[in-house]
């Protein structure tokens, strides 16, 4: 259960790594967090369900779209 409850928080350290540039590792923590929770939204801000790390995090960087 705690792991679940993780799970947002790996997405938000994740974004916080793409605004550094870390993609790779960013990739890492969204697949970190979908391990802990599958159904997780990678970016709850679009309007579809996004579960793919790499593109979640490289859509991220090249958009800026990081709050």
């Amino acid at each position: 259960m705690a792991k679940r409850l993780a799970a947002p928080g790996k997405v938000e350290q994740g974004k916080k790594l793409v605004i550094e540039g870390k993609i790779n590792e960013a990739i890492s923590l969204f697949k970190e967090a979908q391990e802990f929770l599958p159904e997780i939204d990678l970016d709850p801000d679009t309007e579809t369900k996004e579960t793919d790390p790499a593109v979640v995090a490289k859509r991220l960087a090249a958009t800026g779209k990081v709050e």
